[in-house]
């Protein structure tokens, strides 16, 4: 498995798209950060730590999901679309592990860029406050520890909601039905609305997240029926 991953890396480079979607998240929410700080009057209060952490989550989740959703694309179902996936199911490790391992690669490359992204974000906004303070008070271990724990929950979560566009695209093999129906489910998933977002909901993206595990497992037992001539 890890050999394939490997040779899906060498062959995609997608940690290359991983770094600029990286430094996407980070200057979003610095310009959220921003447009907040200079508004007139602020549409939430923004010096409170939990309801900036739940904006900046937001932000990353929508970036993230939608950036699956392109590596779905590009990965995957590029794949049929061109006619290749016959030559690359030719493999001798079997069509399953084959396409495991690009779902792998394509979900620890999605959860690594959603950590990244959000860690260097929250540098970002701790240095920014250090320059000109708007928190009311230093953010103190507790809350970094606990500001943690619940990100790695989001990741999870977020890495398993992003394969649900999936099975959009193989059952139309439309690269742009897949796009589509994942932009709609990132933009519904993260609305925020004075500060209530379903991003942080956790029933919600836990329910979202079983139906991404769904769509992977259907995936894969599609593919080994699948006749890869039409």
């Amino acid at each position: 498995m890890l050999r394939l991953m490997q040779l899906e890396m060498r062959k995609t480079r997608v940690w290359r798209s991983a770094l600029v979607v990286i430094m996407i998240q980070v200057l979003l929410a610095l310009q959220m950060l921003v447009a907040f700080l200079t508004a007139p009057v602020l549409e939430f209060p923004i010096s409170q730590p939990d309801l900036l952490f739940v904006v900046m989550l937001s932000i990353s989740k929508l970036v993230v999901m939608i950036y699956g959703a392109v590596l779905l694309n590009w990965v995957v179902l590029r794949e049929y679309t061109e006619g290749t996936i016959g030559q690359l199911f030719l493999y001798p490790s079997g069509r399953r592990a084959v396409l495991s391992a690009k779902l792998l690669l394509i979900g620890v490359t999605v959860g690594v860029t959603m950590i990244l992204g959000m860690a260097l974000a929250g540098y970002a906004v701790l240095a920014l406050d250090a320059v000109i303070t708007f928190l009311p008070s230093r953010v103190s271990p507790s809350q970094i520890s606990k500001y943690a724990v619940q990100m790695l929950f989001h990741v999870v979560t977020t890495v398993l909601m992003s394969f649900i566009p999936l099975v959009v695209g193989l059952l139309r093999k439309s690269q742009g039905a897949l796009l589509l129906s994942a932009i709609v489910l990132a933009l519904v998933v993260n609305s925020n609305n004075d500060g209530y977002s379903l991003a942080t909901e956790p029933r919600v993206q836990t329910a979202l997240a079983l139906c991404g595990l769904l769509v992977i497992g259907y995936t894969l037992g599609w593919v080994a029926q699948q006749d890869v001539t039409d």
